[in-house]
């Protein structure tokens, strides 16, 4: 009896399995006769920690039989810095950070003399940190009250004007009507207060 052995050509790297799965990776390296050796870490967005991200020699170099194959192995998403989100709205702030991979997993609330309500006053981590893409992050919302002014009104309208906007009015006047009206308030105009704050009035007559 007289065996034939037959000649398949020199093999190929093969492509990589979707995932890196590693022991996928080494059964397919094997299956095509080479030897799969470890060959260092590299940055992947596609590809989870831990995981195959690439081949070297890369798929489809011809080589002979036996040949080593390193394995790079991933290290997970490469880092990115914080953006600066500060002074932009809430649905901005995401928006900024969902571009470079970053989520919100948290939106929390203080006061900030600098800030609009409802604007951002930072993150957390703050800006510049680098962090991994993918990483949920603390949005910081400004409570601030902008004060309008209530300078030439009435009293009557600038009381429920600032109770809607969860403020205090303080009212000194010479009669005690509705119709006086305002000649000064404290703080002024455009100040940004926190809920809850006395605003004082001075209204004529």
């Amino acid at each position: 009896m007289v065996a034939l052995l037959v000649s398949l050509g020199r093999p190929a790297v093969p492509e990589l399995p979707a995932g890196g799965d590693p022991d996928q990776v080494d059964r397919v390296l094997r299956e095509r006769t080479f030897v799969p050796v470890e060959g260092g870490e590299a940055f992947s967005t596609k590809v989870p920690n831990g995981g195959v991200a690439a081949l070297k020699p890369g798929p489809g170099t011809v080589l002979d039989v036996g040949s080593q194959v390193q394995m790079i192995r991933s290290k997970g998403s490469p880092p990115v810095r914080m953006p600066d989100v500060r002074g932009k709205s809430a649905d901005e702030a995401r928006a900024a950070l969902d571009a470079v991979g970053i989520t919100v997993g948290e939106t929390r609330e203080e006061f900030d003399s600098g800030v609009d309500g409802g604007d951002v006053i930072g993150t957390d981590p703050s800006t510049g940190t680098e962090v991994g893409a993918g990483s949920s992050v603390t949005l910081i919302v400004s409570t601030a009250v902008r004060l309008p002014s209530m300078l030439g009104r009435t009293v009557g309208s600038a009381r429920d004007e600032l109770t809607g906007l969860g403020l205090v009015p303080q009212v000194r006047q010479v009669t005690d009507s509705d119709r006086s009206l305002v000649l000064t308030q404290s703080p002024g105009p455009g100040a940004r207060v926190e809920a809850g704050t006395t605003v004082s009035l001075v209204a004529v007559p």
